[in-house]
């Protein structure tokens, strides 16, 4: 019972996370309220603008809509029990060795240190995540495996809450 309560509340973050992760085109996703890892508001800092030329900012972007999609599946794989598709998931597009040489060379010419060391550390946490996937499709623990899933969205939240694009 405990696992599917906590399925049905992952389940319901990713959809939230979905409906306002992706605002109108007017929109800018800083301008909505963010609360941390317990619930509670975030601080009122504003968060760095960092400037990308356009071309690199479309690009970013999209790695991160593609990141995105990638928590949805992986939960969607939890919710069904395939902790091996989640860890391959987990393993083949949100791990810095996912990403390409090329990718992480442009992108970093272009981001401050600290949000250079943020995304390091989501897609560390990334590779924890699969390996707490991967345990769990022999010891059926769900609990770890939802925890290091959890440190991935926050390592996300955390920088989406330090720094916009230009």
């Amino acid at each position: 019972m405990a696992v599917r309560r906590c399925l049905r509340a992952l389940l319901s973050f990713a959809a939230l996370a979905a409906l306002t992760c992706t605002p109108p085109a007017t929109a800018d996703m800083h301008d909505h309220p963010m609360t941390d890892a317990v619930g509670a508001p975030a601080a009122a800092a504003a968060p760095q603008v960092v400037d990308f030329p356009p071309m690199f900012k479309q690009q970013e972007l999209a790695h991160m809509r593609s990141h995105l999609e990638s928590l949805q599946l992986i939960t969607r794989y939890l919710a069904e029990g395939k902790f091996q598709a989640a860890a391959d998931t987990a393993d083949q597009r949100l791990t810095r060795g996912a990403m390409s040489e090329h990718d992480r060379h442009q992108a970093a010419h272009y981001m401050p240190k600290q949000m250079l060391a943020m995304g390091a550390a989501m897609h560390q946490a990334a590779g924890h995540f699969a390996i707490a996937a991967q345990d769990a499709a022999v010891t059926g623990d769900m609990a770890a495996t939802l925890h290091a899933l959890a440190e991935v969205e926050n390592r996300c939240v955390a920088c989406h809450r330090s720094y916009r694009m230009k």
